[in-house]
């Protein structure tokens, strides 16, 4: 995640110089992930630019379960010897199927939507028509322990980059979930109390104590930003 120094990360707001504004990228690239996760908003707002939520059938007939598209299980990409690693996937969670997908790739990755048994028949129908997989992974609200397994099962994903909003952060990292946290901090204060945050979870899911995190590195990086590494406890 990249966040101002108290810990906001609505980029708006930032006038980042290009030196800063690309060490997002440049640190996504050195972690070296088999994909990268977002929240519907992320999506919906920095990747597909949809204003507004799409509408979607409910009367159409699809059959129940997860969808896995042709040619995208785990046996169709392992890499032979010599041959070129399996690709990168973007994994999107949109529980409640609010979003229209253009293609099966995003940005060049493999798309792959977590949704839940709230989503429309319609959107499942038109991820289908679309070649892009889908998995149900609980009746209103993602499953993420559930998810995390199948992701591996059907598609090998053993490293996967959690990349926001706060919300969907919150809630991998109240379910135990998050294992490494990478930060970079760039040199803005923010102060407003209603811009989300790395971090945003419901008090009702978060244990009694701050979660402890331990130190592994901290690196300066150009353009005044400060690439900052914690093991999660």
């Amino acid at each position: 995640m990249m966040e101002t120094v108290d810990g906001r990360i609505q980029t708006e707001r930032w006038s980042l110089s290009s030196a800063a504004e690309s060490q997002y990228e440049a640190v996504h690239a050195l972690h070296k992930a088999d994909a990268w996760m977002c929240g519907r908003q992320t999506f919906q707002v920095d990747f597909l630019e949809q204003a507004k939520d799409a509408g979607f059938s409910r009367k159409v007939k699809v059959p129940p379960g997860d969808f896995i598209a042709a040619g995208q299980t785990l046996r169709a990409f392992r890499p032979r010897k010599g041959a070129a690693a399996s690709p990168v996937y973007a994994i999107a969670v949109d529980s409640s199927g609010k979003l229209r997908w253009d293609s099966q790739a995003m940005r060049g990755d493999r798309l792959v939507v977590l949704t839940t048994e709230k989503a429309p028949s319609g959107y499942l129908a038109e991820l289908r028509a679309k070649s892009i997989s889908y998995l149900i992974c609980g009746k209103s609200e993602i499953d993420f322990a559930a998810a995390l397994g199948r992701l591996r099962k059907y598609f090998g994903i053993r490293k996967l980059m959690l990349e926001g909003g706060g919300s969907i952060n919150g809630a991998l990292l109240a379910a135990g979930l998050i294992d490494e946290l990478s930060l970079l901090i760039c040199p803005f204060a923010d102060g407003s109390p209603s811009l989300p945050t790395v971090f945003d979870a419901p008090d009702s899911k978060l244990g009694k104590k701050a979660r402890a995190l331990r130190l592994m590195s901290a690196k300066p990086r150009p353009g005044g930003v400060v690439w900052l590494r914690y093991r999660v406890s």
